[in-house]
């Protein structure tokens, strides 16, 4: 079953501070961390509190090491 959501909805959602369940995140504990707070961090409600392209591309670099 396909479940469509409006466009009004997910702003309305995000607005409200909901966010995913990221500890459906599994694997290597340190690697999990780093990822999980990388998600977090981009969803911040400050934008200037966002990391920048690049800072979400360092994350995903380093955490590939």
């Amino acid at each position: 079953m396909t479940v469509v959501i409006q466009d009004r909805q997910i702003v309305e959602v995000v607005k409200s501070g909901q966010r995913p369940d990221l500890n459906v995140i599994t694997g290597q504990e340190t690697l999990v961390k780093l990822i999980r707070d990388c998600i977090s961090s981009c969803w911040d409600q400050l934008p200037e509190r966002r990391p920048t392209f690049a800072g979400i591309y360092a994350c995903c670099f380093y955490s590939a090491l």
